[in-house]
This record gives C-alpha cells, sequence and structure tokens, in this order.
C-alpha cells in the first residue's frame, strides 16, 4: 500500500517538475537555485540512488573503506562519504551566508521541508545530509536564527532527528519496515561489518575457518546491497548531480568564523538553547514505538501536501 502511494506521488509529481524546470530555463534562471523543493529532493535522490547503486559488494570486505588506498580499492563507498560532507556543507554555506535572521530563517525552512520530501522518498541518506548540515556547529550555535526560526520548525527538525538517536536505533527500525525504493545511511551497516570484521575470529583454534563469521559478514553485505534492487520512477535532470557536486561551499573554519560574525557570542549566549524532545520518557509506550508513530505522521505532514514556493537556499 505504502508503496504504491509513494509511486503514485512520484509520478504524478514529474510532468510539473519538468515543466517547472522548462520555465526556468526559459528564463535563463539556474535550475538548482529555483526548483521547488520536492523536485530538489526528487533530483538529490535520484543521483544519490545511481551513486549507491555502484557500490560493489568487494568494497564491502576487509574494511577497504578505511585503508590509505581507499579511493583506488572502495572507490564508490568513499565517495558516498564525499558525496554526504559536500551537501552538508551547501547546508551550511546557504545558512551561513545570509546576513540577516529573517534570511537565515527562510533558509533553514527551506532545508527541513526539502528533508520531509527526501523521507517521504524513503532517502533516509539525504536526509541526514540536510540533518547533519543544520547539526553543525556554525549553524547549530545561531540561536537567534533558531528562535525566530519557529517553534513548528525546531520541532519537525527534532522529529527528523530521531533517525540519528540512540546509534541509529531507530532509523534500524524504520529501514525494517521501508518499502524499496529507498537509500540507507551506509554508516551503521559500515560499522557493523567492522565490529563483525575485528569482533569474531577468522580462523579458530582449531585451524578452521570460522564460517559462521564468515556468512553473518555477507548477510551484512547482502543488507547494503538489495537497496539497490529497485529503482525510482522519476527522470534525472540534466546538469542537476553537476551543480551539487560543484557547487561552491566554505571550509569549516571559514563558516565556523562567518557564524561568530553574523551571532557574536555575546548575543548568543543572552538566548536560552532552543530544544525539543519528541521522545516522552516517562510514557507508557516504548521509544521505538514513538519514534515509529513520529515517522508514520512525518509522512502525511501538511508541508508535503502544500504548495511551497520556491525558495533560495540552494
Amino acid at each position: 500500500q505504502l508503496e504504491r502511494e509513494n509511486k503514485d506521488r512520484a509520478q504524478s509529481s514529474a510532468s510539473s517538475t519538468a515543466r517547472l524546470v522548462v520555465a526556468a530555463e526559459n528564463k535563463g534562471f539556474k535550475v538548482m537555485d529555483y526548483l521547488e523543493e520536492r523536485a530538489w529532493a526528487e533530483q538529490l535522490t535520484l543521483m544519490e540512488h545511481e551513486a549507491y547503486s555502484r557500490i560493489r559488494w568487494i568494497e564491502l570486505t576487509q574494511q577497504r573503506w578505511t585503508k590509505s588506498k581507499k579511493n583506488e580499492i572502495a572507490p564508490n563507498v568513499t565517495q558516498n562519504s564525499v558525496h554526504f560532507n559536500q551537501v552538508s556543507m551547501v547546508v551550511v554555506t546557504s545558512v551561513v551566508s545570509r546576513d540577516t535572521v529573517a534570511a537565515r530563517c527562510e533558509a533553514v525552512r527551506r532545508w527541513l521541508r526539502i528533508a520531509l520530501h527526501l523521507f517521504e522518498l524513503n532517502n533516509f541518506n539525504g536526509v541526514l545530509e540536510i540533518l547533519s548540515g543544520l547539526d553543525n556547529t556554525p549553524v547549530s550555535r545561531l540561536r537567534l536564527t533558531w528562535r525566530a526560526v519557529g517553534s513548528e520548525w525546531v520541532i519537525l527538525r527534532a522529529q527528523l532527528m530521531l533517525l540519528m538517536d540512540n546509534h541509529y536505533q531507530f532509523l534500524r527500525a524504520e529501514l525494517e519496515r521501508t518499502p524499496l525504493p529507498c537509500i540507507p545511511y551506509i554508516g551503521p551497516f559500515l560499522t557493523d561489518l567492522i565490529f563483525l570484521e575485528e569482533g569474531n575470529l577468522t580462523t579458530l583454534p582449531d585451524g578452521s575457518l570460522n564460517f559462521r563469521k564468515l556468512n553473518r559478514i555477507a548477510n551484512a553485505i547482502n543488507n547494503v546491497l538489495r537497496y539497490q534492487e529497485a529503482r525510482y520512477p522519476q527522470a534525472m535532470m540534466a546538469g542537476f548531480a553537476q551543480r551539487v557536486r560543484q557547487a561552491a561551499v566554505m571550509e569549516y573554519d571559514a563558516a565556523y568564523a562567518r557564524s561568530l560574525r553574523i551571532e557574536p557570542r555575546k548575543e548568543v549566549k543572552a538566548v536560552p538553547p532552543v530544544v525539543h524532545n519528541p521522545i516522552q520518557e516517562a510514557a507508557d509506550v516504548s521509544e521505538r514505538k514513538q519514534a515509529l508513530d513520529i515517522f508514520d505522521r512525518l509522512r502525511s505532514h501538511p508541508l508535503l501536501s502544500a504548495s511551497a514556493a520556491p525558495g533560495t537556499a540552494s
């Protein structure tokens, strides 16, 4: 049911996205700058699923992505990490480059709308890229901005951030019930593989191979690769992936220095931190059930059906 509904929504938006692109190009606009949030999320999802589908099983063996020659022996896993950091810094740059609180608030809201659409598309990697950018110190320390952005946006961010809580426990639970197509965040899977490699002997004391270890590693690798099986129905927009890869982003130190200029420490300290915990610790319902219920509500969030005007955060 959910898979069919997601596919129907995706197909219905394809024609409107195409019209939007044509209109933007006819006016001489940069496509990436004027895409509505849903279209931006769709294009990022297509780009990331294509990249994820290039990962080969051999790259996931023997912790190749951690070696000095990782670019040669695990190029696609390595590129996944490079892309994740690039998108996160695009988010950081787009927020801290704004001079006014109002402009920064609109940038934050736009990224949260995109993150919500990515969640709807089952692109958890994309959601975490944006959350990582918003949680990056140059952005997260901007208390004047977060105070002004509005409580409903703070709540939305906290609800999406549940995907990162408890060592990705709630993300794993959501993945278990999410239909394909889907793009997981690969980080927890790589952690599992490291644990299996380092926490178990390959050769047992009697000299025989530890087939239980090898079988568990094979199952873990298959779990990574199964998300390559189903494709998204939308069409990739020419030039989008290149724009993302080549987007000019600030280095961390420059972004942090800029953050200090637009909201100095003295001003920030005078404002209480803006926090929201969507999980009720004293509730009779388990934290896992609460998180999954929140994710269910996010899939029918009013912002998903609202016709948001094109923003300027890209």
